[in-house]
C-alpha cells in the first residue's frame, strides 16, 4: 500500500532559448512524483506538461496530481482524477513502474520487454552549423533541426549544416506542425530537398486526426520525403488512423503525451505490424522524464532487428542549465541503459 505521495514542482531554465515552430522555449516546468509504500518501497516519476505539444497546462497538471495525492494517501480509488491530463498520468505511471521494477530487482526496460537492448542511439538537437559540427565531433550520427515558417532562413541553415557535417550524417527536421496545409508543406520540403533528409516530423498542423492523416499521406506521396507524425500521435487509435492512411514512415512516440508507457508499447506493436519504424523522444524534461523514454526506447529497439533501429530523441538534456539529477550520459551518440533496478535515476536525499 502507498503510504505517501510527494509532489514537487521544479522550474528548469534552458542554457539558451530553444527555437521551435511555435516560438522560443526558455524553460520547463516539471513535477517530480515520489511514492513510498508502507514496507519501504520507493518509486520516482516526473510529469512534464507542455500544452502546445499536446498535454494539459501546467496548472491543470499540478491540480490533477494534487487531487491524485489526496485520494491515494486517503486510501481512496484515484477514479478519473487524471482523465484528460496525459502528462500527470505519465508521471504517475513512471513512478509506479519504477516502484515495481525496483521490487522485481530489474531495470525498467526489461520489465517492458525481456529482450530490451542494452544501449540506444540518440540524435543531437542542433540549431546551426557550429552546433552541428560540434555534435558530430562528439560522435552523433543523427542530427535534428527545428524549422518553421521562415523557409528561406531554414534552407540557409540546413545547407550550412549539411556543408559542415558531410553527406553521411542523418539529418531530420521538425517544424512542429508549422505548415498549415499539405500544399505549404510540399513547397517547403521541395526547397529542402537538396539537403537530403532522413525524415520530416509532423509537417502539417495537428488537427482532426482523419484530416491530418490524409494531409500527411499527401505530403508523403508528393514529396517522397519520409514522414514522421509526432503531435498527431496522441493515442493508440490516432496511431491506427495514421497507419491505415499511409501517413507515416516513422511514428514519434512521446510517453508524456501518451499518458505513460502502456500506450507507447501498444503503438510500437501496431507500427511493427505495419512495417513502420518508431522513434521515442523525450519531452524536454529532466533526467527523470528522460529515463522513462530511455527504457522505452531500449524495449522497442529490442523487439526489432538492429537495422530497423533509429536514433531516439533523448539528448535534449544538454539544453538544460540545471537538472534535478544526473542521468546516464550520452557518449559518442549512444546511451547505455542503467542495469540497476528501476529506471536508474536517483535524487539526492530521495
Amino acid at each position: 500500500m502507498i503510504r505517501s505521495v510527494r509532489i514537487e514542482r521544479r522550474d528548469l531554465p534552458f542554457t539558451t532559448p530553444l527555437m521551435t515552430g511555435r516560438g522560443p522555449v526558455t524553460h520547463r516546468v516539471v513535477f517530480l512524483v515520489r511514492l513510498r509504500t508502507a514496507d519501504g518501497g520507493f518509486g520516482l516519476g516526473e510529469a512534464a506538461p507542455l500544452e502546445w505539444a499536446g498535454t494539459e497546462s501546467v496548472e491543470e497538471c499540478g491540480a490533477a496530481l494534487a487531487g491524485l495525492q489526496e485520494r491515494v494517501v486517503g486510501g481512496q480509488d484515484p477514479g478519473d482524477v487524471l482523465l484528460g491530463c496525459p502528462a500527470a498520468a505519465a508521471g504517475w505511471d513512471q513512478a509506479v513502474r519504477d516502484l515495481e521494477a525496483r521490487r522485481a530487482g530489474m531495470p525498467l526496460a526489461r520489465t517492458l520487454f525481456e529482450g530490451a537492448s542494452g544501449h540506444v542511439a540518440v540524435n543531437a538537437l542542433v540549431a546551426d552549423a557550429t552546433g552541428a559540427a560540434a555534435a558530430v565531433e562528439a560522435g552523433f550520427r543523427t542530427l535534428k533541426v527545428k524549422v518553421g515558417a521562415d523557409v528561406a532562413g531554414d534552407v540557409a541553415r540546413l545547407e550550412a549544416i549539411r556543408a559542415a557535417v558531410g553527406e553521411t550524417i542523418d539529418l531530420r527536421i521538425d517544424p512542429n506542425g508549422a505548415w498549415f496545409s499539405a500544399t505549404q508543406a510540399v513547397s517547403a520540403l521541395a526547397a529542402f530537398a537538396p539537403v537530403g533528409l532522413e525524415y520530416c516530423e509532423q509537417p502539417v498542423l495537428a488537427g482532426e486526426i482523419g484530416t491530418t492523416a490524409r494531409a500527411m499521406a499527401e505530403v508523403r506521396e508528393r514529396t517522397g520525403v519520409a514522414i514522421a507524425p509526432d503531435e498527431s500521435v496522441t493515442g493508440v487509435e490516432e496511431a491506427r488512423v495514421l497507419l491505415d492512411a499511409g501517413a507515416a514512415d516513422v511514428l514519434v512516440l512521446k510517453p508524456m503525451r501518451l499518458g505513460g508507457l502502456g500506450a507507447a508499447l501498444q503503438i510500437g506493436a501496431l507500427a511493427r505490424e505495419a512495417d513502420v519504424d518508431v522513434v521515442v523522444t523525450g519531452f524536454l524534461g529532466s533526467a527523470v522524464e528522460r529515463a522513462s523514454a530511455l527504457h522505452l526506447s531500449a524495449a522497442l529497439d529490442g523487439a526489432v532487428p538492429p537495422l530497423r533501429r533509429r536514433a531516439h530523441g533523448l539528448g535534449a538534456g544538454s539544453w538544460l542549465a540545471e537538472d534535478v539529477a544526473e542521468g546516464p550520459p550520452v557518449v559518442r551518440g549512444r546511451v547505455v541503459v542503467p542495469s540497476i533496478a528501476g529506471h536508474g535515476v536517483r535524487l539526492a536525499g530521495a
